[in-house]
């Protein structure tokens, strides 16, 4: 969907909202009128009041003057809210709940578009990206422990099936435990080892809680960056940056310039300093290799400050087809 059509969209949802919560607060008024009989007077006297006080302010009375009639008006205020707390209503219960404060669900924040328009436009661009994930063969249970040797690792004493059961037990806790805090990961291994299948069986498993996450293969992520580059550099990139959980998979798969190689650090760095968490699942299996392609601050970052679960055995694929 081109962003055009994601603001058209956007903006009708924010009228939407708008319409929705102007009804509500009619509603909760007729409510609060039938309940409290002089609640109606007061609304009246209030507008009246207030016109008052404007066509004064507008014939330059005196300081007096004006004193005196917004002390009534905030005497009617008082007393409004006051009954309005005694029945059991908020004092702004009869006003509607804007979702956005800035713009009040317009969607215009003065001349310009409300950020809040932007906002929704990263979030329907992630619902859109998210269509294409493959969600729907990957979960926990249907992870095959018995695909992996039980044999030790090269040069260690644990087996590999007893790895990737303690990896498939560390990510059903990750997603049961998901919250603020929760580190990023780093999948690595070679290829077909199941990476994608656990980083996807989180996805799934968050998806059901609410969670708004984005899944992404790397591959496409910064070809679309390249994409938007002069028409909107921030859009996909930005989808990336907002999303509570972002599972970008596969890195190490793009085809890199210096300019997406700048968004990578940026995207690493802000997600690492701003804490909201990203599972990274790579054939890259050492820093080093990180470091000659995307350069030592990413690479110190990815494994320095993400928890590393490395996948050991064969090409589960290879397997599958035998």
């Amino acid at each position: 969907m081109r962003r055009e059509e994601l603001i058209a969209k956007a903006l009708s949802g924010l009228r939407t909202d708008r319409q929705r919560a102007i009804t509500l607060a009619e509603q909760r008024r007729a409510l609060a009128y039938e309940k409290i009989p002089r609640l109606l007077a007061l609304d009246n006297l209030s507008i009246e009041t207030g016109l008052a006080l404007a066509r004064l302010g507008a014939s330059r009375a005196g300081a007096e003057k004006l004193a005196e009639k917004q002390a009534q008006l905030d005497a009617i205020e008082a007393e409004r809210a006051a009954l309005l707390t005694q029945n059991g209503f908020d004092a702004d219960a009869l006003q509607p709940k804007f979702r956005c404060p800035i713009c009040k669900d317009t969607g215009r924040d003065g001349s310009h578009l409300c950020r809040c328009v932007e906002q929704r436009v990263r979030a329907l661009r992630r619902e859109e990206l998210m269509r294409t994930a493959p969600l729907a063969g990957s979960r926990f249970d249907n992870f095959d422990l018995s695909l992996y040797p039980d044999r030790p690792v090269p040069g260690g004493s644990t087996s590999i099936r007893r790895i990737m059961e303690n990896n498939l037990v560390y990510c059903r806790e990750y997603a049961a435990n998901f919250g603020p805090g929760c580190p990023s990961l780093f999948l690595t291994g070679n290829a077909g080892l199941g990476k994608t299948h656990l980083a996807l069986a989180i996805a799934g498993e968050l998806i059901t809680r609410g969670v708004d996450l984005l899944y992404i293969p790397s591959q496409i992520a910064f070809a679309r960056i390249e994409q938007e580059r002069r028409e909107d550099p921030d859009e996909t990139l930005g989808a990336m940056l907002d999303a509570e959980l972002l599972i970008l998979d596969d890195l190490g798969s793009e085809y890199l310039t210096g300019y997406l190689t700048s968004c990578i650090y940026r995207l690493v760095d802000t997600r690492l300093v701003a804490g909201p968490p990203t599972i990274y699942t790579s054939n890259i299996q050492a820093q080093q290799t990180l470091n000659a392609r995307y350069g030592e601050k990413v690479g110190s970052r990815l494994f320095g400050e993400c928890e590393i679960l490395r996948f050991y055995g064969e090409d589960l694929r290879l397997i599958r087809r035998g």
